[in-house]
């Protein structure tokens, strides 16, 4: 079973990993007769109106391409000149939030990415010869899950060439 994929409002309260309803509650919150902070809210489950999910998410951590500010900068070149401008991050959504477990498989893919990039590859070139889509490989590599086998496939097969590589290293 495929874990939830954990997203985030602008305030850092999460949303249904099922139905992305964007009020569910805490129990703590409920029994609190104070309001609570938003590291307590993380501390129970969460139930949510919509559909009746019901359980522990983890707290938020900062987007690391826009490190929290909900925008990025831009440069858009095109046949009329080029543009320049803040757009909302592409990887948070404009939340400056992520999930633990993104973070987490950005972080795996570093080194995948790295690499590639010291043999003069690019994406498209590696999403070929791996046998996935471009766009699935440029998601798995930003900390999205794999959509299809051949993405989960492309996924490990790169895990395991980073590993065996540096064992010989």
């Amino acid at each position: 079973m495929a874990e939830p994929n954990f997203t985030y409002r602008r305030d850092g309260f999460p949303l249904c990993p099922r139905c992305e309803e964007d009020e569910v509650y805490s129990m703590v919150a409920i029994r609190a007769t104070e309001p609570i902070t938003l590291e307590a809210a993380f501390k129970e489950e969460f139930r949510c109106y919509r559909c009746s999910w019901q359980g522990m998410i983890p707290p938020p951590v900062t987007c690391p391409d826009c490190e929290g500010r909900r925008q990025t900068y831009r440069i858009a070149c095109g046949p009329d000149g080029c543009d320049t401008g803040y757009s909302p991050c592409s990887l948070c959504g404009g939340t400056g939030l992520i999930s633990q477990t993104q973070a987490e498989r950005i972080q795996q893919a570093k080194p995948i990415r790295d690499e590639r990039k010291s043999r003069g590859v690019s994406l498209m070139e590696e999403a070929k010869r791996l046998g996935v889509k471009a766009s699935e490989w440029s998601g798995i590599k930003r900390g999205d899950l794999p959509e299809t086998p051949e993405g989960e496939r492309a996924w490990q097969k790169r895990l395991k060439e980073i590993k065996e590589k540096d064992h010989v290293s």
